[in-house]
């Protein structure tokens, strides 16, 4: 049994090592066969690392059992490739070609950087200039270009660039609340906007300060000035305004002043005016005030009783100037005469008989105190008037008790602030003022 066995095995040995004789191979053999192609087609595919390598390894016949590594060093390759072309810059694609992908498209990358470092010298002149004028000389001229889209969009740009900095020019150059607005409204590319807002805005508060200070300088009043200054604008005429409100306060100061010494009217009261730290706006009326004032108490005397006396002619004149109002020569004559104590405001103790009108010549003594000497027409100081030793006094005519000599149906009268006399009709109306003592007589003396 041994020696058969072994016989078995020797011939065995025999027909596999005799290449005369044919043998079929077993299915572990087939298998290990495959597997060991499938290796060595892609070792060949990897030594290449190319795409046309992987591409030849994924469409050959043998196991593919690397095909997910070789399809992902594609995809990888391409993807780094797309980065590339969206960027489109030389470092794009250098950066490409120093990747570690299987660099399908490196002759063309190779050309593209070569394309951007030996850029036509016609256009790095325009694109460096970059205006609408060297854009369009470019894309006008006889070079290869290109970079023409490149010039048409360059142009494009700078035409829209110069199209504003020409509608901001204009608007700086009006400087106005409308030339601004329109530049903010219009359909440029407003690259001046945030500029042009704050211009807007503080040309608006500028307008709006100016028509609060023309409305203050309108009304040139103390309230208005206070309005101003305490107003929300931006006060740009706060120290001409304080002025004016300060000058203005001063002139009401005076005002008040003046109006309280007037309202006296009394020595004392214009000297304190004058000598007051006011304005003195009135101080000229003020001291002929004072002076006539003062003239007055040297020459009459107030008795108060409802009389005056004129120290100068001895005369005692009715304090009211106005007791009778305006009345006929003949209605004025009896006025007169029948005035007595307790009439009028007087507690002289005078009778009925006492009082008549002045004469002519009384008239013109009487105000020779204010005017120059009479019948000259040219004013002297100044009229009678209300608040002056006498009361009532009125800037009219007054009758005289002297009748025209030529013709007694005519009387003399004095305008007191002219220091007019002429002759009236004496049914003409004027007013009445009464006087006692001196020589009554000549009040019935024609002239």
């Amino acid at each position: 049994m041994a020696s058969l066995s072994l016989l078995q095995t020797l011939l065995g040995s025999l027909l596999y090592n005799n290449p005369t004789v044919k043998r079929t191979k077993t299915s572990s053999e087939k298998a290990i066969s495959k597997d060991e192609a499938d290796k060595k087609a892609w070792h060949a595919a990897n030594r290449q690392n190319t795409f046309d390598a992987y591409q030849a390894y994924l469409n050959g016949k043998t196991l593919k059992r690397y095909a997910t590594v070789a399809k992902a060093r594609l995809q990888k390759d391409e993807k780094a490739w797309q980065n590339a072309c969206e960027q489109d810059t030389a470092e794009a694609y250098q950066a490409y070609l120093d990747g570690k992908t299987i660099k399908e498209y490196a002759v063309e990358a190779q050309t593209l950087i070569q394309s951007f470092a030996e850029q036509p010298e016609a256009w790095q002149k325009p694109s460096q200039q970059n205006t609408t004028e060297s854009c369009q000389t470019y894309l006008d001229g006889n070079t290869v270009k290109e970079s023409a889209v490149e010039a048409q969009t360059q142009s494009q740009s700078a035409a829209e660039q110069q199209q504003d900095e020409e509608a901001w020019q204009k608007a700086c150059e009006q400087n106005t609340v409308p030339s601004y607005q329109a530049y903010l409204k219009g359909q440029t590319l407003k690259q001046y906007a945030d500029v042009a807002i704050k211009r807007l805005q503080s040309l608006v508060k500028q307008q709006q300060d100016e028509e609060a200070w023309q409305k203050a300088r309108e009304q040139n009043t103390v309230p208005s000035y206070q309005a101003y200054l305490k107003g929300q604008t931006l006060k740009q005429h706060a120290d001409e305004a304080r002025k004016w409100l300060e000058t203005l306060l001063k002139q009401q100061e005076d005002e008040e002043a003046w109006q309280k010494a007037c309202e006296q009217n009394t020595v004392p009261s214009y000297q304190a005016y004058l000598k007051g730290q006011t304005l003195k706006q009135y101080a000229d009326e003020a001291r002929k005030r004072l002076q006539t004032l003062q003239q007055q108490q040297q020459r009459y005397t107030d008795n108060g009783d409802g009389t005056v006396t004129d120290k100068k002619t001895g005369l005692i004149w009715l304090k009211n100037a106005n007791a009778f109002g305006s009345q006929d020569w003949k209605t004025a004559m009896q006025c007169a005469a029948n005035l007595s104590h307790g009439q009028c405001g007087l507690s002289d103790g005078s009778k009925v008989g006492d009082w008549r009108l002045p004469t002519k010549d009384e008239w013109e003594a009487m105000v020779d105190n204010r005017y120059k000497p009479a019948l000259s027409n040219a004013a002297g100081t100044e009229p009678w008037k209300e608040g002056d030793v006498f009361s009532g006094v009125q800037s009219s005519w007054y009758w005289s008790s002297t009748s025209y000599k030529h013709n007694t149906s005519l009387a003399w009268s004095m305008y007191i602030d002219t220091a007019s006399v002429y002759s009236y009709g004496k049914k003409f109306t004027y007013y009445v003022w009464t006087v006692r003592g001196g020589n009554s007589r000549r009040s019935l003396r024609e002239t």
